[in-house]
């Protein structure tokens, strides 16, 4: 707990809490390797930033969490307008995640209709 209390105040040591410390912390799970925790605990909202509880800590697991699975899910949509060149075609999952996007079904590969697609930018 003492690292994330730490990275609360602003890591002023300039090491980052790891997803084992956050998890050891009761109450507290999700959290995963090569994904840094620190802007998020700083920026959070704690009724203590000297003693923050286990909900508040899960709350800013899960939110950077939510984060990192739009970020993959954006980026993998991305790669497959520009012609799928890493074979992985994006899921249902990921393209229901996006903000405005519903409906998207398991078992349809949507490469084919994302690289055809009319797109802005």
């Amino acid at each position: 707990m003492t690292e994330v209390i730490e990275d609360i105040a602003g890591n002023v040591n300039g090491i980052s809490v790891t997803d084992t410390q956050l998890n050891l912390i009761d109450g507290v799970s999700g959290a995963v390797s090569d994904v840094d925790y620190t802007t998020a605990l700083i920026a959070g909202t704690y009724a203590d930033k000297a003693n923050p509880t286990a909900s508040e800590i899960l709350s800013i697991v899960d939110s950077v969490n939510t984060l990192n699975t739009l970020n993959n899910a954006m980026t993998e949509v991305i790669e497959d307008i520009a012609g799928n060149v890493n074979g992985i075609s994006v899921t249902d999952t990921q393209l229901n995640l996006i903000d405005g996007v519903s409906g998207a079904v398991s078992d349809v590969d949507y490469t084919t209709a994302l690289i055809a697609g009319t797109y802005a930018d």
